[in-house]
């Protein structure tokens, strides 16, 4: 029972600034205890700084910084172009203005009626009127500290051009001529008002600095005209002075503003990018076992996001994996016990049947003619050696921890080895190209050398062999060769499962499996497609091996 390990969102990990530092020198060529390459150099220190700030936490950090500084320095700049737009090149306020200044028009009327109007409850309603705010909008409370413009002044002109009462008589007196107290875009409004323009909004205009000024006619009774009301508010200011206040007044409180929500930005950043990081370290840590092997390893993340969504996958898929394994792992003690069956049917089985008819035969021989019996036992004699060779085989064939620490090439140079020394057959190994090939690719090969080399040492009679393993880009090929009697090879099928058994193999990998065989030797070459092995370790030597000869 395989027993799986949870790699768990809790992992320890080492956010210290020391712990993910760069092992000492790697940033610097300076020497270990040098003013600058010291651990606490200035270029070490650093060295570890632009390394931390690569990381992909850091990076979500300050994007999550940035983003947050841009908005607030975008909205603060929209701010201030909007409230220009509106106090200086819209008509939204001067309209209203213009319609509060309409509406309270009507309430002077009583006054202006008079044969004799009462100058004093006139001024005193101006000043009253003036002050309540009900004319001009209320200031913005971002603008409450900045100087406002000229002083406020409403006034009231009548048909001859005399101002007859204002709020501020320091700016408009009463009894003098509005042409020389008002300005020229004041008077132009006055104008249109005696002029009965209907719209209120037709009565506003700016000053050259962008100041607004209004007015409205006052009605008598019949509908005559009795006046004009016209109104010139402190609000806003000119144009260039309300952009130097702002900026001026605002920068201090900007910057505090932007660090404010700058450093904010920064811990949501990094708390967030941390939180990520920590989820995608389970996934590589997962992913870093699974590498080297081990299935076993579990992801686990619960979240219902894509990460959560993510991992479940992998884990699925190792899942997969490992059942995979499982069965090709059956699969392979399947063949071997079936490969191990046929070897003692064919070779052990048959030795020991022989040794048996033997032992009777000089068991028979024993009373009538002991002369006889003698070479009955010395055959049965050399069998029992023969069987015991063969079993010999078979049990260093069963512990082939041949691929497990190396690659093909020296588990072939041990088997080669150990064949010609127990059968006493020489044998040649050459191995040329130096690509190292997928793990089942080298299990097949070694497998078929084993097969080839046993069905040379039972039938062909052979002196020696020859083996070749050649590697290329592309392709990985092993031949043997031999120089026995050779055999029929179209009378074999169904008479034995070692030809077949490396069919399957080769098969199995989309390969090919040639076998020629005349009176003079035998030739089996296997050939298959593979790419270079990821996962090699680098087992493969990086030059041409050297050819190996092998003489009991």
């Amino acid at each position: 029972m395989i027993v799986s390990r949870v790699v768990r969102e809790d992992l320890t990990e080492h956010w210290s600034w020391f712990d993910s530092a760069p092992p000492r020198g790697a940033y610097s060529s300076e020497p270990e205890h040098g003013v600058s390459g010291s651990r606490f150099g200035p270029r070490t220190v650093m060295a570890r700084l632009f390394r931390r700030f690569r990381t992909l936490q850091w990076r979500l950090t300050l994007s999550y910084t940035l983003v947050t500084v841009g908005v607030v320095l975008v909205v603060e700049l929209a701010f201030l172009v909007i409230s220009d737009y509106v106090l200086f090149r819209s008509d939204v306020l001067s309209t209203a203005i213009a319609n509060n200044l309409a509406a309270i028009a009507s309430d002077s009327a009583p006054y202006l009626a008079q044969t004799k109007p009462d100058h004093a409850k006139l001024a005193t309603w101006l000043v009253a009127e003036e002050r309540s705010q009900e004319l001009a909008l209320q200031r913005p409370p971002f603008a409450d500290h900045m100087n406002p413009g000229p002083r406020a002044v409403l006034a009231i002109v009548n048909d001859a051009g005399q101002i007859i009462a204002a709020s501020n008589e320091e700016i408009a007196p009463p009894g003098t001529s509005a042409l020389t107290r008002l300005s020229p875009a004041a008077m132009a409004v006055v104008g249109a008002a005696r002029a009965r323009v209907p719209s209120p909004a037709s009565l506003t205009a700016r000053e050259s600095g962008g100041q607004i000024v209004a007015a409205a006619p006052v009605r008598g009774p019949g509908g005559q005209n009795l006046g004009v009301l016209v109104f010139a508010p402190d609000w806003p200011t000119s144009q260039g002075a309300f952009l130097a206040q702002f900026v001026g007044g605002f920068l201090g409180s900007i910057i505090l503003f932007t660090l404010t929500f700058g450093a904010i930005g920064t811990c949501f950043g990094f708390l967030m990018s941390r939180w990520l990081i920590r989820r995608l370290r389970v996934l590589t840590v997962a992913t870093d076992a699974w590498s080297r092997g081990d299935l076993s390893v579990i992801a686990r993340d619960s979240g219902d996001d894509e990460l959560g969504q993510l991992a479940r996958r992998l884990n699925g898929m190792a899942e997969q994996l490992q059942g995979l394994l499982q069965a090709r792992q059956e699969l392979a003690i399947v063949e071997e016990r079936q490969r191990i069956a046929r070897d003692l049917h064919d070779a052990v089985k048959q030795q020991i049947f022989a040794t048996a008819m033997q032992i009777g035969a000089a068991r028979a021989l024993l009373d009538r003619d002991p002369a006889a019996a003698g070479p009955r036992l010395a055959e049965a004699e050399r069998l029992a050696g023969l069987a015991q060779q063969e079993l010999n085989g078979l049990i260093q064939e069963l512990r082939p921890a041949a691929l497990t620490n190396q690659n093909l090439a020296p588990a072939l140079r041990s088997l080669v080895q150990d064949w010609s020394r127990r059968t006493g057959i020489a044998a040649t190994l050459r191995i040329e190209g130096a690509r190292a090939s997928p793990l089942i690719v080298e299990q097949a090969f070694f497998r078929i050398a084993q097969e080839a080399l046993a069905n040379v040492a039972r039938h062909s009679g052979a002196r020696t062999v020859d083996l070749l393993l050649s590697r290329t880009e592309n392709h990985l090929t092993l031949s043997i060769v031999d120089d026995g009697h050779g055999f029929d090879v179209t009378g074999v099928h169904g008479k034995g499962l070692g030809l077949s058994s490396m069919g399957e193999r080769v098969a199995a990998l989309d390969g090919t499996l040639r076998v020629e065989s005349t009176p003079t030797g035998t030739r089996i070459e296997a050939t298959v497609a593979t790419p270079e092995d990821p996962t090699s370790n680098g087992l493969a030597s990086s030059r041409r091996e050297g050819d190996i000869t092998i003489t009991p």
